[in-house]
């Protein structure tokens, strides 16, 4: 089973890459620009700068 999983790891880490290339590819040269943005914001976001949320925490 251990080695099912690392092939399975394997094979996405290789799929990654082309999907990152798929979405540059999108942000720079898509025909609308709301794909433009998305893609940005899909880039953005997986390199850990995403938009910052308010969460409100309330103690008893």
């Amino acid at each position: 089973m251990d080695e099912l999983r690392q092939a399975i790891h394997l094979e996405i880490d290789e799929l990654a890459g082309r999907a990152k290339e798929i979405i540059a590819d999108l942000m720079e040269n898509a025909k609308t620009e709301g794909i433009k943005l998305k893609s940005a914001q899909d880039i953005l976001s997986r390199a850990g700068y995403d938009a910052t949320s308010k969460r409100a925490v309330e103690f008893e």
